[in-house]
């Protein structure tokens, strides 16, 4: 017992019987509430990690409930997707200065420097292959260190952040309609023709609207026609797209080409 050396010492002074009753009284009920205030500290280093989780839930479940979509870290596996069937487009087209006459098509050689995935939730579900999972869709923020400008206020040295439909990761994975854009990697080497974003570039969804400025300055319109790489020794490229080009055997032959057609 704790207070028996306390007890011990009391019975020592010449207090009354009373008074001596009094303290020793006024001590174990001392103790007693020392040790109330001991279990409610427990049960606060037990409550508080749960409302910490709580709040945490709370905190991430409450994007999903608002007008504009969620956007989320993701780390691309292997994987496939399906889209819908690119628009036909000559090369004139897609050598315009401005895409569907309004965004700026800027054009530059580079490297890609880095990439990072997100997802973007829209609301609702999806209907393939578990109609309980939600409705994600997959982004790759690009960022690109410009070596040449082709076309465009850009200046070697720069970096660009490009925005990329779908998954962005080497060999491993395939997303359709991005067959040239999932094969970049840090360290790929490569000539860029995105689009320059403005406050009119959104993707709507489910009745949510995603500010494509928010990920990035620019985009590229497909993951096929709209980036020539070095890759395996060669260049890889949408050759159908452009029948001009099909003699073109590495990137400097592609880069010719284009200083010399850009509008």
């Amino acid at each position: 017992m704790k207070n028996e050396p306390i007890v011990r010492a009391l019975d020592s002074v010449p207090f009354s019987e009373a008074a001596r009753r009094r303290v020793r009284r006024a001590i174990s009920e001392g103790a007693n509430k020392r040790k109330e205030i001991g279990a409610m500290k427990k049960k606060r280093r037990f409550w508080i990690p749960l409302t910490a989780c709580l709040l945490l839930a709370v905190a991430v479940a409450t994007p999903l409930l608002r007008s504009k979509p969620t956007v989320f870290p993701f780390f691309a596996a292997k994987t496939s997707a399906t889209s819908a069937a690119l628009v036909s487009l000559t090369e004139e087209e897609l050598l315009a200065p401005r895409w569907q006459d309004e965004w700026e098509v800027v054009a530059f050689e580079g490297t890609v420097r880095k990439v990072r995935h997100v997802r973007v939730f829209f609301g609702g579900f999806s209907r393939f292959p578990n109609p309980l999972l939600l409705d994600f869709f997959p982004y790759a923020i690009v960022e690109i260190e410009v070596s040449e400008v082709l076309r465009g206020d850009l200046a070697p040295g720069d970096t660009v952040r490009v925005l990329v439909d779908g998954y962005v990761g080497g060999n491993d994975v395939w997303v359709e309609d991005t067959d040239v854009s999932s094969r970049m990697t840090v360290g790929t080497k490569g000539i860029f023709t995105p689009i320059r974003y403005d406050l009119d570039a959104v993707h709507i969804q489910n009745g949510k609207t995603l500010q494509l400025t928010d990920l990035a300055e620019y985009g590229l319109p497909d993951g096929t026609r709209w980036a020539f790489l070095e890759k395996d020794g060669g260049v890889l490229f949408a050759r159908w797209a452009y029948p001009s080009l099909e003699g073109a055997e590495n990137l400097g032959d592609v880069a010719a080409w284009l200083r010399e057609n850009l509008q």
